[in-house]
């Protein structure tokens, strides 16, 4: 059998309007989101008027939310570090800005994700009892010397290597989740979840998110536009960027040599 699944760094509440795009014709979904923080089957429920618009509904499989005394040790640390910290709980964008740098960062991630943000002034006290976070942001502009000082400051507040949180360099933010949590680690629960072997699946990547990702798949394609860390973990660096629909154009090229296995009538379609 054939499943269809997306794998994303954002939250689900980002992605509905892409399952309802791409209008997979198999339901549920699976979706590994929150860098592998959680995994959901996803159904698009159809509108029984002309004029109302489709919406998603998700059952969740799995989820390893950031430890609430991390969470603490990040606001705190990202403070101390003139940065800003973001998180999602309940589908919703908490952050602390307190600088115009700060509202920018907050304001390009909003045009990203189109989520609204709620900003805080009480260092997400409100906020973590709703619930933990799937992961954090630390929006900054040198996200490279940030990991430096947040990997340096975890290593000396937790003594064992098991306790301290996965940290990922973005182009513009440090992500943080949960010590035992990556993309690749989602991808082997999804996996297990269907009694799929990590063997058969093929995973596109691109980012420093993508790197467990493109490891643990049995063919990692790597995109062109992709970080070199990550080209040199992949199996195939195609010649195809994301803007150039590169994981169609990867697929298509699959199919007709014959390496991809569907049903009647599913056959890649370009949408």
């Amino acid at each position: 059998r054939l499943l269809r699944a997306i794998a994303t760094g954002r939250d689900i509440s980002t992605v509905y309007e892409h399952i309802i795009k791409l209008n997979f014709p198999s339901h549920p979904t699976p979706v590994i989101c929150s860098n592998g923080a959680r995994g959901l089957l996803c159904n698009v429920e159809k509108p029984t008027n002309i004029s109302d618009d489709a919406h998603v509904t998700f059952d969740v499989l799995f989820e390893t939310p950031v430890p609430k005394h991390v969470a603490t040790e990040v606001i705190q640390l990202s403070k101390s570090l003139g940065c800003c910290c973001q998180f999602y709980v309940a589908q919703k964008i908490y952050a602390d800005p307190s600088r115009d740098q700060h509202f920018e960062h907050t304001e390009k991630y909003q045009q990203l994700t189109g989520c609204e943000t709620v900003y805080v002034k009480d260092d997400f006290r409100a906020a973590l009892e709703i619930g933990l976070p799937s992961k954090m942001l630390v929006l900054c502009a040198d996200p490279d010397s940030i990991l430096v000082k947040f990997q340096s400051h975890m290593e000396a507040t937790f003594a064992n290597p098991e306790d301290r949180p996965t940290l990922i360099r973005g182009n513009w933010f440090l992500e943080v989740l949960h010590p035992s949590i990556c993309k690749g680690v989602g991808l082997e629960k999804m996996c297990k979840h269907f009694h799929m072997p990590l063997s058969e699946v093929i995973a596109f990547g691109d980012g420093d998110n993508d790197l467990e990702f493109i490891q643990m798949a049995g063919r990692g394609v790597v995109m062109k536009n992709g970080r070199d860390m990550v080209k040199e973990a992949g199996d195939v660096v195609i010649p195809y960027t994301n803007d150039e629909d590169g994981v169609i154009q990867t697929l298509k090229v699959m199919e007709f040599a014959g390496h991809l296995r569907f049903g009647a009538g599913l056959g890649v379609k370009q949408t």
